[in-house]
């Protein structure tokens, strides 16, 4: 009996040893603070760029503005002059300036200047789960090396500073700049809504 226990007992503990295995190598849930990830991006590179006086205007200079969320990060391009990319795979649920016709499936193709040292696993299991508001330029043909990730045929965007806002509780934070440097229209809106509305009317 107690030998037939045992062997049972063993084989009870190896069936929990693989479920734990197996629940242990699923992939992480994405983080709901997107605090990590500004700070890579923020890491990465300090642009100088034209100050937009409103969202609407930097809206109105965009090729494409979509509100999505990240949900995986690819290896990307390298670009003389500007650096190494990840490119963020961006689930699009609303197109707010441009057509839909520039998306791949639903989905828009966004590269990103990776900081010296990191990995795209970084970017990747720093990734917020919540959303974003992406204001677009194509840079689909502009020379690079490697590959962008993106399917063949899939256009190939970049954010124009300060044009990446992902939604932060019940406000919102730049990726690459702090919205605090800008003018005041862009502190205006108290959510991250309001800010999305104020880049179609403001």
């Amino acid at each position: 009996m107690n030998a037939t226990f045992n062997r049972f007992a063993t084989a009870g503990l190896l069936i929990v040893l693989a479920a734990c295995s197996q629940s242990g190598s699923s992939p992480q849930a994405q983080p709901d603070d997107p605090a990590a990830f500004v700070a890579f991006m923020r890491k990465a590179v300090d642009y100088d760029f034209t100050v937009f006086e409103t969202p609407r205007a930097l809206a109105d200079a965009s090729s494409l503005v979509v509100v999505g969320r990240v949900t995986d990060v690819l290896p990307g391009r390298t670009i003389d002059g500007i650096g190494t990319h990840a490119t963020l795979v961006v689930a699009v649920e609303r197109v707010v300036r441009g057509s839909a016709e520039q998306l791949s499936d639903g989905k828009a193709y966004v590269e990103v200047v990776t900081s010296a040292g990191s990995t795209v696993e970084q970017y990747r299991s720093s990734a917020p789960a919540g959303r974003a508001i992406f204001f677009l330029d194509d840079r689909t043909n502009i020379p690079a090396n490697g590959t962008s990730g993106a399917p063949d045929g899939a256009r190939v965007f970049a954010p124009i500073p300060p044009g990446l806002v992902f939604e932060d509780g019940a406000r919102f934070v730049g990726g690459y700049e702090d919205l605090h440097t800008m003018p005041e229209k862009w502190l205006l809106p108290a959510t991250f809504d309001e800010f999305v509305r104020s880049a179609e009317s403001g």
